[in-house]
């Protein structure tokens, strides 16, 4: 079995991964929601949330409290690792044949039904995929999870590219990402008995729910409500005005969200092991807590608050003109980067001390605003609404988070740093504002960028010691 990595290591070889493979795989993004256009789009976009939702339902909390005990423990994993993996397969099952009973219950379009039956295996092999990372990331070795994230998503760009080109539609491509997935879970699976064990298939029924199942329940609701606040806003705008190209609209915002997590999980992935392990030091997790948001925060702003101001432009720039209408809702759906930034920081730290189970409550009634809004919203404001509402919840859950672990925090330094980091902010809304540097949006765009970064460092919100430790020179 490999050793553990430090912090700054695992944050390394993530951030090392992402590096090469996220530029690509953002501008396959684009690519396929030109291509495929905003209706076809949509139709995919669509069933993967569909089978996503009834995918995180059957979860049940497993992985989180995976790298929670195993951070803790690791001479657990063979019989540990053997229980949660049985029950991975059982549930992925399960949810393989719900979603294609709940096919013909619902009232859905013949294509709609379709492009569901073919995301079916992408929900069953992502769950098993997801579980093996989380492992990894329980004995922190981040090498391990790069590896798997270069495999999975040069899968899907190779397996989906020949279904682009081929130009079938919503059907093929999502066979094509299903498949992409299956490589993606084998070769996962493989660097976890390679790197650190091969599990024992001895299953006891009482030590799979009274070690996994019944101490994950706390977990199974923050995996269900984030999973909803993902996709409700694609499955109401679908049944609430029967239009594929307003969930086109908004998945052309959701990709730019989806696209910025990324940042988060990268930072507080190698950090969850180690809240788990000192979750008695108060100040070492408060130190931790404070340098993970100050860096999100930073991260969020500096890429949500650009696209806000030029929506348009950025929307024409990587959508087309197709997807113009879609605009509005795409910078506000942007903004959802700074609560979401806050959310894994603060839930990181929920889950790790756990807490879960005094979050539930909050959670529900965040899950049923959520609903709420989607339903009240949609019908009168169409995609536009389904955007404010992810703004309005994902603030809410943000919030819910941080007053869940406030003990942890120093409140009032942790929202004067927050507050300093919307400085650079407003000057650049200002700016463009009162059109002080009136240029083509390329130019404009990086002279409000200069001024924002420059802020940054102004502010000490980002120094050079910090570049210097995240690349290993200090």
């Amino acid at each position: 079995m490999q050793e553990r990595q430090s912090i700054l290591e695992n944050l390394r070889w993530l951030a090392g991964a992402n590096i090469v493979v996220k530029p690509i795989w953002f501008a396959f993004l684009l690519l396929s929601a030109r291509l495929l256009g905003p209706e076809e789009f949509g139709r995919y976009m669509f069933a993967i949330a569909y089978v996503s939702i009834i995918g995180v339902i059957f979860e049940g909390g497993i992985d989180v409290l995976s790298v929670r005990e195993l951070a803790i423990e690791p001479t657990k994993f063979p019989r540990f690792f053997s229980h949660t993996s049985f029950f991975k397969v059982l549930s992925a099952t399960v949810v393989g044949i719900i979603a294609l009973a709940g096919t013909f219950v619902y009232d859905l379009s013949s294509t709609n039904r379709a492009a569901i039956v073919a995301a079916i295996p992408y929900a069953m092999f992502s769950t098993l995929m997801v579980h093996f990372r989380f492992i990894v990331r329980s004995f922190e070795i981040m090498k391990l999870e790069a590896h798997s994230i270069l495999l999975e998503k040069f899968s899907v760009i190779g397996c989906c590219g020949i279904a682009l080109f081929l130009g079938q539609g919503a059907e093929l491509f999502t066979v094509s990402y299903s498949f992409a997935y299956l490589i993606a879970t084998v070769g996962t699976f493989s660097l976890v008995v390679k790197h650190i064990g091969w599990p024992h298939w001895n299953i006891s029924r009482q030590y799979l729910f009274q070690h996994v199942i019944k101490p994950a329940m706390p977990y199974a609701l923050m995996g269900f409500f984030m999973i909803v606040y993902f996709r409700s806003g694609t499955l109401m705008l679908s049944w609430l005005t029967g239009r594929e190209d307003l969930v086109g609209y908004y998945n052309a915002g959701y990709r730019l969200l989806e696209g910025f997590i990324l940042f988060p999980s990268v930072i507080m992935g190698p950090i969850f092991p180690s809240f788990s392990r000192y979750r008695e030091d108060k100040p070492r997790i408060k130190n931790l807590l404070i340098q993970g948001g100050r860096t999100i925060s930073v991260l969020s702003i500096a890429i949500s608050v650009p696209i806000f101001i030029f929506k348009e432009d950025f929307t024409a720039l990587l959508f087309g003109q197709e997807y113009a209408q879609a605009s509005t809702a795409l910078g506000i759906i942007v903004l959802s980067m700074i609560p979401v930034g806050l959310t894994w920081v603060f839930g990181t730290l929920v889950a790790a001390v756990g807490r879960q189970g005094k979050a539930n409550i909050l959670i529900f009634l965040v899950t049923l605003l959520n609903l709420s809004l989607h339903y009240l919203l949609i019908p009168s404001m169409g995609v536009v609404g389904a955007a404010v509402t992810t703004l309005v919840t994902e603030s809410a859950m943000s919030i819910a988070c941080i007053w869940i672990v406030r003990d942890f925090l120093d409140v009032n330094e942790f929202f004067t740093l927050f507050a300093k980091a919307f400085v650079p902010a407003l000057i650049a809304y200002i700016i463009k504002s009162i059109d002080f540097f009136p240029a083509p949006f390329l130019v404009e765009l990086a002279i409000l960028m200069v001024i924002m970064i420059s802020s940054f460092f102004f502010l000490r919100l980002v120094t050079i010691a910090d570049i210097r430790r995240v690349t290993g020179r200090s």
